[in-house]
């Protein structure tokens, strides 16, 4: 978590300190499943509202993102099924969603390593500045 009586906090640029939030609310919503998956594996009942608030605010965190890359009513879709489904499929189902965008952002992508054809020379050359 971001610790904001941190004085490096003050020389951290905004973009850096929104993208850790970011990803500390995504932790969060994965905690929840985590936790909603586990009392149900044990036979409790669980309920949902830790997820749903969550994956709310991981949502809010990425609003204005999300409302310049989709379209208005793609992005009106996804609100509404995040606040008011009941269901844990289609909550999951945002989940995804919002992981995917996530991972367009350049966020959560690991494979960053950029593929090339190894067996054509001139390839291989111009990838390795040569």
């Amino acid at each position: 978590m971001v610790n904001f009586n941190n004085e490096t906090t003050v020389t951290t640029p905004a973009g850096d300190v929104v993208k850790i939030l970011l990803l500390q609310r995504r932790a969060d919503l994965f905690e929840a499943i985590e936790k909603y998956h586990k009392e149900i594996y044990q036979g409790v009942s669980s309920t949902l509202s830790i997820i749903r608030a969550r994956l709310f605010s991981l949502f809010l965190e990425m609003q204005g993102a999300l409302n310049r890359k989709l379209k208005e009513l793609d992005y009106l879709t996804h609100l509404d099924t995040i606040k008011n489904s009941t269901d844990f499929n289609s909550l999951l189902d945002e989940t995804y969603f919002l992981n995917v965008q996530l991972d367009n952002m350049g966020l959560t992508k690991i494979d960053t390593r950029k593929q090339y054809d190894n067996t054509n020379v001139e390839t291989e050359n111009k990838v390795k500045g040569l």
